[in-house]
């Protein structure tokens, strides 16, 4: 049985970057400073993880806005 371990769950830095079509890992730093996603849920040793429901609402948000 595996150990549960939150950022097996959650989005890094770089996965965003991936997620996002390759963006650079300081594009998606400079989009938490505006505000273009939210604030990371937690942090393990100083590197930022977002849960997926966070990300998720975030775009959800960002659509509706767009209409």
């Amino acid at each position: 049985m595996s150990k549960f371990t939150p950022s097996a769950q959650a989005y890094s830095r770089p996965e965003l970057c991936k997620r996002y079509g390759k963006k650079a890992t300081r594009t998606i730093k400079r989009w938490e400073q505006s505000g273009v996603l939210p604030k990371p849920d937690f942090f393990i040793r100083d590197r930022p993880y977002w849960w997926p429901e966070t990300i998720h609402e975030n775009e959800r948000r960002s659509l509706a806005d767009k209409f």
